[in-house]
């Protein structure tokens, strides 16, 4: 029966991730993630002026936040009357966030155009791009400027300021460089996407009157509407056109399959429940109650999450979670580590004290069952919560596009497929260790050259506490980090 059980979990892996093919990075359309509200500056000197050139790039998250003052017209598309008056009212507040000061004097900035438009973003949800023109006059002579973005604060994303002297204009000093590294929020350097720059205000002085004079032209805020696209990936199965039997049929299969990849990318439990099944006298059954335990915690997970980015954003910010959640799993991992590392050492400690018997060699299966302090149920439910604590992003997006297309019961079945294909292949993994030992066991038996070649038993009796430390290792990793993001402050 158990062997029934491992080959299905390994023809199910299998069989997913060719009809879903492998996609390794599915997650986020947006560079720098679902969440990101990025903004930037670029700010042109001139004889008589100074242009601020600034733009807004909103990820799928907050558009679909965004999108419920905007409002969708008949085909579910951005209403051009709802994009117009909100243009306007966030052209204010965005331009009421932007402080600049020459020679300490306190500018006001007046409006040459502004435009919005609503690139495609991931799982047929809508981004928002936000550029406006600002202007404010200068006076001959020596300026001293001082410019500040404090819109979105403490919100993630890219935040850059350029400073640019036109023809003729001599910038003195400057703290913020001349040269754009974004393109304007249209191309993210890739090596700054895990640090992207934290830039919110500049100071600088110029030499003004000898110089270029602004041009301009004023044309009132040009809105465009742009909608086309649904994404790739996992977060496309939820925004196709038609849905028919049999495509939710192949679209579960896929998400199965993506589940599935998602386990064997980097990152996502195999070490830990590799770490604690080779450290314990673990069952066929215990392996298949863990996969159904992250299957059930990550999809609960997501679901909780989701609530919170739909209804409960002004309340807790839906990117501040995930540090949280990140450092509430490294402290459960650490603590079982401790607690398993308390009870393993000292015995594996004694074991290498004791004498070597053939008698204590077939004994020390029972003693490393007591030395784990009993049923390991309880292990192995704080492993699949730690494991589906940290929903993937990818499974968010698709349950909030599920949502604004009208489509909740495909969503949460994909969710749930998903989680399916991701416990899957972790149950392998526990499944694949578990018949590992037992075929060790059996090589032994028959042959005794593991006898041989580990005749005290110390290799054996080791094992628990290797893997005791490899946990609380792991452990200290994931507490480090989380607590490495600004977003988590204990003290």
């Amino acid at each position: 029966m158990a062997t029934f059980g491992l080959a299905a979990c390994v023809i199910a892996v299998l069989g997913a991730i060719v009809l879903a093919g492998y996609e390794p990075s599915t997650a986020s359309a947006h560079p720098l993630g679902n969440f990101t509200r990025n903004r930037y500056s670029r700010l042109e000197l001139y004889a008589d002026a100074i242009l601020v050139k600034y733009v807004v790039d909103l990820a799928e998250i907050p558009t679909l936040q965004e999108m419920q003052s905007i409002g969708t017209g008949a085909d579910g598309s951005p209403s051009a009357k709802g994009s117009k008056s909100y243009l306007n009212n966030k052209t204010r507040e965005l331009v009421e966030g932007i402080v600049l000061e020459i020679n300490g004097s306190h500018q006001s900035l007046d409006v040459l155009s502004q435009s919005i438009t609503y690139p495609p973003g991931a799982a047929g949800l809508s981004t928002l791009r936000i550029e406006l023109l600002l202007r404010t006059d200068v006076d001959p002579g020596n300026s001293q400027v001082f410019y500040e973005d404090t819109n979105f604060a403490g919100r993630l994303g890219w935040k850059e300021i350029v400073v640019v002297g036109g023809d003729g204009v001599e910038v003195v000093t400057s703290s913020a460089p001349s040269t754009d590294r974004s393109s304007e929020l249209t191309s993210y350097p890739e090596d700054r996407l895990s640090s992207p720059p934290d830039v919110t205000h500049a100071s600088f002085t110029f030499v003004a009157g000898a110089g270029e004079k602004a041009s301009y032209t004023v044309d009132g805020g040009e809105i465009s509407v742009v909608t086309e696209g649904s994404g790739s990936g996992f977060t496309s199965l939820v925004a196709g056109d038609r849905v028919t039997l049999s495509v939710v049929f192949l679209a579960l299969l896929a998400a199965l399959g993506f589940g599935a990849v998602h386990a064997l990318e980097p990152g996502h439990g195999k070490t830990l429940v590799a770490a604690y099944f080779a450290g314990i006298q673990g069952t066929a059954r215990q392996a298949l109650a863990l996969g159904a335990i992250i299957a059930i915690t990550h999809t609960v997970g997501v679901m909780a999450i989701g609530l919170v980015v739909l209804f409960g954003s002004k309340v807790i910010l839906p990117e501040d979670l995930y540090p949280w959640l990140s450092l509430f799993a490294g402290l459960l991992i650490l603590g079982l580590g401790i607690r398993l590392a308390v009870q393993r050492i000292p015995a594996a400690l004694r074991h290498r004290h004791t004498a070597s018997s053939h008698t204590h060699s077939h004994d020390h299966g029972r003693h490393t069952r007591s030395a784990s302090g009993g049923s390991p149920w309880r292990d192995l439910f704080v492993i699949g919560l730690i494991d589906g604590l940290v929903p993937s992003p990818s499974t968010l997006l698709v349950l909030v596009a599920a949502v604004s297309l009208d489509r909740i019961g495909l969503g949460i079945a994909l969710i749930v497929a998903f989680s399916v294909g991701l416990a899957t292949v972790l149950t392998a993994v526990s499944l694949s260790l578990v018949y590992a030992r037992r075929i060790m066991e059996y090589v032994s038996r028959r042959l005794g050259f593991v006898r041989n070649l580990d005749r005290s038993g110390i290799v054996a009796s080791l094992m628990p506490a290797g893997a005791a430390a490899v946990l609380v290792i792991i452990g200290l990793v994931f507490t480090i980090r989380a607590l490495a993001n600004p977003s988590v402050t204990v003290f």
